[in-house]
């Protein structure tokens, strides 16, 4: 099956795009089946549009491992 996660977001930026779309920028840790915690980034960018409004354009996520 699939690992078991555990993730805390620390610090959450938004900037305005064109088009009324919105950049997120979202940092944190996050463990995988009890290991220890990692930080992570997420940049995602939400395009209007979709059923609920908005849909996730571009995503970009990193572990920062070093």
């Amino acid at each position: 099956g699939l690992p078991s996660l555990q993730h805390a977001a620390t610090t959450f930026d938004f900037q305005p795009t064109v088009n009324n779309g919105i950049i997120a920028f979202v940092t944190g840790q996050i463990a995988i089946d009890g290991g220890n915690p990692m930080m992570f980034v997420q940049i995602f960018h939400l395009a209007v549009g979709g059923a609920a409004g908005y849909y996730v354009y571009n995503d970009i996520f990193r572990l920062n491992l070093a």
